[in-house]
């Protein structure tokens, strides 16, 4: 049933980041992991935030970020073993609250008032529960939780800690696009799509001048719960955590053109015919069309 396979999800790291459904040890805060000490990270460095770090995708960004030189800190209600720092919340903490420890913690511990260049909300989860699911309200209201709960508790921590011209990414998801049985899911990741564009409005007000607000939308995840729930296997389509996160490395560090503020970008994969024997996997990022608003015939 829905609570076995939600308890499931946690234990897994899966679920992270917003929700009254919550595990963790609250305590560790910012740990440096070789020395296991709190420390004050310096202001010239350059730091990467995740908010929760201890997912699947929060684990492929602290790999590309560190690799290229980044300082890493993860929020989240799970140890992120992969980040330089994690801060667990405390279980059931509601939205308000998140934002109030971790602000508190955040600015103990960094000695640059607007320490992050690059934050990321890694949240992921999932419900595939349809209207005559019993579950469905238990459904939307995870996916309310794991999305748009999370999004808004990174978007407000924006406001006080990401540095000017930095980059504001969120996860959203081409099933909001599309007609789908999974209600919970579509309504959340729409949601999310329209923070994306909403958030980007407040670059130069709440949030500093040259922040670049951009929702990320994949067809699917390639992660290990989603390959669980396909009978261990990946589509063609569905595109591994760190090509997302290594492109958004070429964004942070200026390697590639930057997207425009408010930009919902598409990202595909498919295996491409290279020759009668040899295919390739291809992944493109593409600017989704999204006017304020579509006319189409006269009714």
């Amino acid at each position: 049933g829905w609570d076995s396979e939600r308890r499931g999800m946690m234990e897994s790291g899966f679920v992270a980041g917003g929700g009254r459904w919550k595990s963790g040890r609250t305590g560790r805060l910012w740990k440096d992991k070789k020395k296991a000490v709190r420390k004050r990270v310096a202001v010239n460095a350059k730091v990467a935030f995740a908010f929760g770090g201890g997912s699947e995708l929060g684990t492929a960004y602290s790999s590309v970020f560190k690799d290229a030189g980044y300082e890493v800190c993860s929020i989240d209600n799970f140890e992120a073993p992969t980040c330089d720092h994690s801060l667990c919340l405390p279980p059931g903490a509601p939205p308000r609250s998140q934002v109030s420890f971790a602000s508190r913690m955040i600015s103990e511990s960094f000695k640059d008032p607007r320490p992050f260049d690059v934050m990321f909300n890694t949240t992921i989860g999932f419900t595939a529960e349809g209207l005559g699911s019993d579950e469905l309200f238990d459904s939307v209201d995870f996916m309310i939780h794991t999305n748009v709960d999370a999004s808004l508790v990174t978007a407000k921590l924006a406001c006080q800690f990401i540095k000017p011209g930095g980059l504001l990414f969120f996860l959203g998801s081409v099933a909001a696009f599309a007609q789908t049985h999974t209600i919970g899911y579509s309504i959340a990741k729409a949601a999310l799509h329209q923070i994306v564009r909403t958030v980007a409005l407040s670059v130069g007000t709440d949030l500093p001048e040259g922040v670049r607000v951009i929702g990320i939308v994949p067809v699917v995840l390639d992660t290990t719960i989603h390959r669980n729930m396909n009978n261990g296997k990946a589509e063609p389509d569905w595109t591994p955590p760190s090509i997302i996160t290594s492109k958004l490395l070429s964004w942070a560090e200026g390697d590639s053109e930057v997207p425009e503020n408010g930009s919902l970008v598409a990202v595909t994969s498919a295996d491409v015919q290279i020759n009668a024997e040899k295919t390739a996997r291809q992944h493109l990022f593409r600017y989704i069309e999204t006017p304020s608003l579509i006319q189409t015939r006269l009714l």
